[in-house]
């Protein structure tokens, strides 16, 4: 019985396959940026740098990020990783978002969330950001660039 439904199902791959006309809607992105916290800290025991990749659906993203948890230390124990998705809307002359994400550090079982909102603006295949965001119960505000790309038709028809 699995055969046959499994016999069905690649029979039919072709017609899916063939039959998808549009562009694809899903695109890729890498990004980077500085996180500055708010406050007294030290700027350079607080601020964090990062690097995240992920893809785009129409306005939703998926990303994961690796960075450094501090400018100060310069080693893996120093780092985080964390996942995070953000819906944006357009909001002429630039997209809002919101931020949602969770992680946790390389050197310690210590989880955070990330929460708070931003806007960027595309320029091409690169866009400019900024955000509030409040991460490990710190408030940061970051700014960036991330480039866009567009994944190849066939691979998102497989």
């Amino acid at each position: 019985m699995m055969k046959k439904i499994l016999i069905i199902l690649l029979a039919f791959t072709p017609v899916i396959a063939f039959s998808q006309k549009e562009e694809p809607k899903i695109s890729g992105y890498v990004s980077g940026g500085i996180s500055i916290p708010g406050g007294s800290q030290s700027f350079k025991s607080r601020s964090y740098a990062s690097l995240e990749t992920g893809i785009c659906y129409e306005n939703i993203t998926a990303g994961l990020v690796i960075g450094r948890a501090s400018l100060e230390k310069a080693d893996f124990r120093n780092m985080f990783w964390e996942v995070k998705t953000s819906p944006s809307v357009w909001m002429a002359p630039v997209f809002g978002y919101g931020v949602l994400g969770y992680g946790g550090y390389m050197d310690y079982k210590k989880s955070f969330l990330e929460y708070g909102a931003g806007v960027y603006y595309p320029s091409n295949n690169v866009s400019y950001f900024a955000q509030i965001t409040n991460w490990d119960e710190i408030n940061y505000f970051s700014v960036g660039l991330t480039y866009n790309f567009k994944f190849k038709k066939h691979v998102c028809n497989n």
